[in-house]
């Protein structure tokens, strides 16, 4: 399954000096992430998701509170998302989402406008 998205989708993930990524998170991270690779144009060149993730201070919180942030570049708008969980893998799934929202609304902008355009003769 890694050499699948690798084609169109570089993902590099970071951690915060408070947290290991361990193999688990790493293949949980390229796995969610990897649904943004269909609505990635190949012709356009690879596009590169910058993801960090880690674990926050918990000055005015109780237990472990986990970040996860993407950065990525779709159709020349820069997308960001960030997620703070108590839990690592929900906080990747809210960003997934997040950025998911915000490719599907790029997109049906520019359906729409190519729709709007008037037809010549």
């Amino acid at each position: 399954m890694r050499g699948a998205y690798n084609r169109v989708m570089n993902i590099e993930i970071t951690t915060t000096r408070k947290m290991e990524l361990t193999p688990a998170i790493r293949s949980y991270i390229e796995k969610k992430l990897s649904a943004f690779e269909k609505f990635i144009d190949s012709k356009k060149g690879k596009t590169t998701v910058y993801v960090e993730v880690g674990k926050i201070s918990n000055h005015h919180n109780k237990g472990d509170i986990f970040k996860a942030e993407v950065n990525m570049s779709y159709n020349r708008k820069s997308l960001y998302a960030v997620s703070e969980q108590a839990d690592i893998y929900a906080a990747v799934d809210d960003v997934k989402d997040e950025i998911l929202s915000e490719i599907k609304k790029i997109k049906g902008k520019k359906e729409s406008a190519v729709k709007r355009t008037p037809k010549t003769r």
